[in-house]
């Protein structure tokens, strides 16, 4: 009797085109220019704790579905909406295109609508390069971060 085995499956978030990514020394050129139109939304809950991209408007995922509708209210004339969360792996993406889905829906015929980009690396990658930078991340926790890193195997980046 030969023994079958059920592949594996793995969670993927088809991202729709609409939904650009940014890489990080885009976004940074983009804040320090004070590029107008930029709205940032973390989606992270609890581990938005210890530090974030500076400016960011936090929406945890699991309130993101009730705050959607206000969210696009206030943002449907942004030039560009950032979503980040820790990874940019599951939250931000899936967040990134219900916003994309209700900013359709709630205004069909609008001519100008804003990009939406996900963050390459996510806030991980961004606190990673940019811990530094008081301009880009506040509230940075060097005790939490050291803890995540040591965790995930990486060293801790140079001050």
């Amino acid at each position: 009797m030969s023994k079958t085995t059920k592949p594996r499956r793995t969670l993927s978030l088809e991202v729709p085109e609409a939904a650009l990514r940014i890489h990080a020394d885009t976004l940074q050129e983009a804040m320090k220019a004070k590029e107008p139109g930029l709205v940032i939304i973390d989606v992270r809950g609890e581990d938005y704790k210890g530090g974030h991209i500076t400016g960011c408007h936090n929406v945890p995922y699991d309130e993101f579905s009730d705050a959607l509708p206000g969210l696009v209210k206030a943002h449907k004339d942004a030039k560009k909406v950032v979503f980040c969360c820790m990874d940019a792996q599951v939250r931000s993406p899936s967040c990134a295109v219900t916003f994309i889905m209700k900013l359709n829906e709630d205004n069909p015929s609008a001519e100008t609508r804003p990009e939406v980009y996900l963050l390459i690396g996510g806030v991980q990658g961004w606190i990673r390069a940019n811990h530094a930078d008081s301009a880009l991340v506040e509230d940075f926790d060097e005790k939490l971060w050291a803890a995540i890193w040591e965790a995930t195997g990486e060293s801790a980046p140079a001050p």
